[in-house]
């Protein structure tokens, strides 16, 4: 199991209805909590970790809630999409311990996963160029970070029901403090 605890909680949900289906903006408001709250639990880190292709040299203009919005409208996807990309975050830092997930490594990181997650979750998507433009970088950039990412998870993209329905526990309690 990667559940590293990083991003999780710690029992199970008992319905998935909730999360299933189109991206709701109470889903989306939801999701950014949870990321927004972890990023600035890093924020200390900012800057002392080893840089990795993930990283970059300022803080993008764009607002995490903000690049969470588009990449939910251009990726076209599922709310269950995004969640699998939160988890393969979580994946993420349980492989690399000394990674933090700040403000500077965040959009990056962010996109890398949604990427995999549509790619792997998807039967129709579209072209990194594409996905390129949607999350703001380069054709090159793109595919280096889906190359990293994936090496990083040992090609591991496969979520099982329990870290699944660990996740959605998660976000339904951040939505019950939300609302």
């Amino acid at each position: 199991r990667y559940n590293s605890g990083k991003m999780s909680g710690d029992s199970l949900g008992d319905s998935l209805a909730a999360i299933n289906g189109p991206i709701s903006e109470r889903f989306l408001e939801g999701l950014t909590g949870v990321l927004v709250s972890f990023v600035n639990a890093n924020a200390r880190y900012a800057g002392v970790d080893n840089r990795t292709v993930f990283h970059v040299d300022r803080i993008p203009g764009i607002s995490i809630p903000k690049y969470i919005s588009r990449l939910a409208r251009h990726f076209c996807c599922m709310q269950e999409d995004m969640l699998v990309a939160v988890i393969l975050v979580d994946r993420f830092l349980y492989h690399q311990p000394t990674f933090r997930f700040t403000a500077y490594t965040f959009h990056r990181l962010f996109l890398a996963a949604m990427l995999v997650s549509v790619k792997s979750r998807q039967d129709f998507f579209y072209n990194n160029r594409y996905y390129a433009a949607a999350g703001g970088v380069r054709l090159e950039d793109i595919n280096m970070l889906e190359e990293h990412f994936l090496i990083q998870l040992d090609f591991d993209t496969y979520v099982d029901d329990e870290t699944y329905k660990m996740f959605t526990w998660e976000l339904r309690e951040q939505l019950s403090l939300e609302g």
